[in-house]
């Protein structure tokens, strides 16, 4: 929809940057676009506009489409730790493989990638088994 909104501004008729990605990411926003997706968008642009930076220098642009644009800030996650019995009843029906995932995340803390990222070669068997 910006592009769209914009597409006769090529960049030498777009006086200022920040009103239109402010506008961009204040459409994010009225559409529902949560917090994480807002900030991707807002860093994304700042890569592009990075990369545009020379483009003042050179004389290509005549502002700096980098400058002033607004930080979203994520809101802090909720832990939400699976309920005892939960863990237990998943522990009784699940295969060796699994029973080691599961004990990696809950007794290790390890998060998804991280489990799925260990190999048979990382870990060693003691008495009590990994």
């Amino acid at each position: 929809m910006f592009a769209y909104h914009h597409r006769d501004h090529g960049p030498q008729q777009i006086s200022s940057w920040s009103s239109l990605i402010e506008g961009y990411l204040a459409e994010l926003a009225a559409a529902g676009r949560p917090a994480s997706t807002r900030r991707l968008r807002a860093d994304q642009l700042a890569h592009l506009a990075r990369g545009l930076g020379l483009a003042p220098r050179t004389g290509r642009l005549a502002v700096d489409p980098a400058a002033g644009l607004p930080a979203i800030r994520a809101r802090q996650g909720v832990p939400r730790p699976v309920p005892d019995t939960a863990y237990a009843a998943a522990l009784e029906g699940a295969t060796p493989r699994v029973v080691l995932m599961l004990r990696l995340a809950a007794e290790a803390g390890l998060r998804r990638a991280e489990i799925a990222r260990i190999h048979a070669g990382d870990l060693s068997r003691d008495g009590d088994g990994y």
